[in-house]
């Protein structure tokens, strides 16, 4: 019991620093990194703890092993698309201000360099990460030369721009890793950095912010859209698009071009989902604490639509408000009730809180009622996945590109309030990413 105490107080380490909130495949991870890095000191955890907190080394060292490193050269091609077609070919001669956040080793920021010199198009590059010995290693300049993955595979040879192959490895040429400023930094830390305010024209921090509580989430939000220009493009993970909610009172909002999503930053004012005047004559005789969110009236609320229950589902779930998620399935609409979509939403619920078994037989009961309602399809594959079984979460998610394919073919539309408007494009893109994985 000591030991998971010790324990647990190290990962509180890690959150309080990082923001890092592992899920509990990397959990496992990080203990195991513990275990041997306090044998191989010859030390107990609570020794171990202790010297954490009073060597600024060794607690570094630790940082650099909490630090999620997947990367790989012109990972996520779909947005490597975006920027070529529709970014770096537009006609103006500007040099492109841009910044790769989450750099891990230098992957992604050594492919930006590369697309934009085949576009003929000059830009000044910013990478940073929280991992020293990541930075270390990019600095370096010396990549193996594995063979390419599916996902940016047709970009692979753009290579050549930046560096030169010697027999096993791609060394990068020195011109071009001094265009690039690496430096480290702490997303979730409040280092001064004016020098970046409204002068960026891309932002991408990419499979990162899956692994921030909300609150932090929202916070950095805020603070990338200070560093963007107006018209800015901000880029988030293919698979993080569906669960980052932008927050009210900051200037982003989400488009799409095809099934390329980003956010764009924006001048005009967000509008306010809370109704200011002019409400509909159901609410405006109330008082103002009947019009209260907390008021027994709005928590006790019959919701009308499936669109507004999800909305409102939606609103909690991002802020991790389970327990009041769950007591809204009390007031139910008529519409919803037995529905795939009831199903489909208490899934959610039980797959947000890692109840992964309960999840599951949710989302098959959403599956059965309506054998093409591929969004559920979609979630039980992942649930299978999380229970261990892989052969049914890849027959899942088989059968549900399929039902994508067609629904492609056939321009048919989404399901909007269930999928926060991201079109079939787009989870076919994820469903054909997680078969090739």
């Amino acid at each position: 019991m000591e030991e998971s105490r010790e324990t647990e107080n190290i990962l509180s380490m890690i959150k309080d620093y990082s923001g890092l909130v592992p899920n509990e495949a990397h959990k496992i991870f990080l203990e195991n990194c513990i275990r041997k890095r306090r044998e191989e000191l010859v030390l107990s955890e609570k020794k171990y703890t202790e010297l954490l907190k009073k060597d600024e080394n060794e607690f570094s060292l630790l940082i650099d092993n909490a630090a999620i490193n997947e990367t790989y050269f012109f990972r996520e091609e779909i947005q490597f698309d975006f920027l070529c077609d529709l970014f770096f070919k537009t006609p103006e001669d500007k040099k492109l201000r841009i910044w790769s956040a989450a750099c891990s080793t230098g992957q992604e920021p050594l492919s930006v360099m590369a697309l934009a010199l085949s576009c003929g198009r000059e830009c000044e590059l910013y990478a940073s990460d929280i991992d020293r010995t990541a930075l270390d290693f990019f600095r370096k300049g010396v990549f193996p030369d594995t063979a390419p993955r599916n996902d940016g595979k047709k970009y692979y040879g753009l290579l050549k721009e930046i560096a030169d192959l010697n027999g096993v490895e791609w060394n990068i040429k020195e011109d071009v890793l001094k265009k690039i400023t690496i430096f480290e930094n702490n997303l979730s830390g409040t280092d001064s950095m004016e020098f970046f305010e409204e002068t960026l024209d891309v932002i991408l921090i990419r499979n990162v912010f899956i692994y921030f509580p909300s609150e932090l989430r929202n916070r950095i939000l805020e603070r990338l859209a200070s560093f963007l220009v107006p018209g800015g493009i901000l880029f988030v993970g293919v698979n993080e698009v569906p669960s980052v909610e932008v927050p009210e009172k900051v200037p982003l909002v989400k488009e799409h071009t095809g099934n390329i999503y980003y956010f764009k930053k924006t001048e005009k004012k967000r509008f306010s989902l809370k109704k200011t005047g002019g409400e509909n004559h159901k609410t405006q005789n109330l008082t103002a604490e009947e019009k209260s969110e907390n008021s027994p009236v709005q928590k006790n609320k019959v919701f009308e639509t499936p669109e507004e229950f999800a909305k409102k589902f939606y609103a909690l779930a991002a802020e991790k408000a389970y327990k009041e998620a769950e007591e809204l399935f009390t007031s139910t609409p008529a519409s919803i009730k037995g529905s795939e979509y009831e199903y489909y939403l208490k899934g959610l619920l039980f797959y947000y809180t890692e109840h992964w078994e309960e999840a599951k037989k949710q989302f098959y009961c959403a599956v059965i009622l309506n054998s093409e309602f591929w969004p559920a399809l979609y979630e039980l594959a992942l649930a299978s996945s999380r229970c261990g079984e892989t052969e049914e979460a890849r027959q899942y998610m088989e059968k549900c590109a399929l039902i994508l394919e067609k629904k492609a073919k056939n321009q048919n539309s989404c399901y909007n309030f269930i999928t926060d408007s991201l079109n079939p494009d787009y989870f076919l893109e994820l469903c054909r990413k997680h078969l090739e994985g």
